[in-house]
């Protein structure tokens, strides 16, 4: 008697509500993220403009990988999202308002620098541990208000935005110059002890 798959491929729609508890199914997610960004490498030869490159790529890596067509924009947005942080964009979501305009400044790129960054992005994503904070920490950083940046990063046509090689694209993580922040308050620095100061001399 064939047994059923025990990891469901259905959707996110579906009745299964928690699926991302669900360590069998996330990590076929997570092998089909890096799927993706594998062949994604090799379709900028075909179409070599990152944006089109990834269209339908989702629906094919499903296919693949036995998943439910359904998972195809969850797979393609967790690719954009780790191409977009390779690329210099911390984005906290895939939904981030700068993520389009990340998208484009990538389209805009040499062919040889968009295949650098999905390279760095799948070297990224294949080296994720499975390390948790413990519960004390977690409960902590709950309280913990959240701030604005000190600076906005700058835009994609700032001449601020460092540019970088091809090589540093598959190395490092570019970083966008900044002025000073002369908000953050001067090092601390010890006072002398008073017997050890000048002592001021009455004129002649």
């Amino acid at each position: 008697m064939e047994q059923p798959d025990p990891v469901p491929a259905t959707g996110p729609l579906s009745a299964n509500s928690h699926w991302a508890a669900d360590r069998a199914l996330v990590e076929r997610l997570h092998t089909a993220t890096l799927t993706l960004l594998d062949l994604l490498s090799l379709q900028l030869d075909d179409r070599p403009v990152f944006s089109e490159a990834l269209a339908g790529g989702g629906e094919h890596v499903c296919e693949l990988s036995d998943l439910a067509p359904s998972w195809a924009p969850a797979i393609e947005a967790d690719a954009v999202r780790l191409v977009a942080e390779a690329a210099g964009l911390p984005a906290a979501s895939v939904f981030s308002p700068a993520m389009p305009h990340m998208i484009a400044a990538i389209d805009r790129q040499p062919l040889d620098v968009q295949r650098a960054l999905i390279q760095r992005a799948s070297a990224r994503h294949v080296i994720q541990g499975t390390a948790i904070p413990n519960a004390g920490f977690i409960a902590a950083i709950a309280q913990v208000p959240v701030r604005p940046p000190r600076y906005a990063p700058p835009t994609m046509s700032d001449r601020r935005y460092v540019r970088w090689s091809v090589e540093d694209a598959r190395t490092t993580r570019p970083q966008p110059a900044t002025e000073p922040d002369r908000t953050t308050p001067p090092p601390h620095r010890e006072l002398s002890h008073p017997s050890a100061l000048p002592r001021p001399t009455s004129p002649r």
